[in-house]
């Protein structure tokens, strides 16, 4: 059986906590569930680590549940991924500096 991989447009640069967005995705009227995954891809220190609709999603919760930095986004049409576009969790800017901490 083929299934067909879902598309989606409209994901910002950057996807700050708690914000609201709207994808425009494509996919097949006789799809059953359709969601949104968000996946960080972690960083390497010791190892390697057909129809428009609109999906409106909800930035990741607290840094403190789901880290800073980049990650991809991809959409599931009855468990069949959307190719992952990258985005950047948070604003951009740098985290907040602790001058006490660099005088110690």
């Amino acid at each position: 059986m083929e299934h067909t991989r879902p598309t989606y447009t409209g994901l910002p640069a950057t996807f700050d906590y708690n914000s609201t967005i709207t994808l425009n995705v494509d996919i097949d009227q006789a799809a059953q569930n359709v969601s949104v995954v968000i996946m960080d891809f972690g960083f390497t220190t010791h190892g390697v680590h057909i129809d428009q609709r609109s999906l409106t999603m909800t930035g990741p919760l607290p840094p403190t549940i789901y880290p800073l930095g980049p990650t991809y986004v991809f959409v599931l049409m009855d468990g069949v991924p959307s190719f992952g576009h990258k985005t950047l969790i948070g604003t951009g800017a740098q985290p907040p500096l602790d001058e006490g901490a660099l005088n110690k």
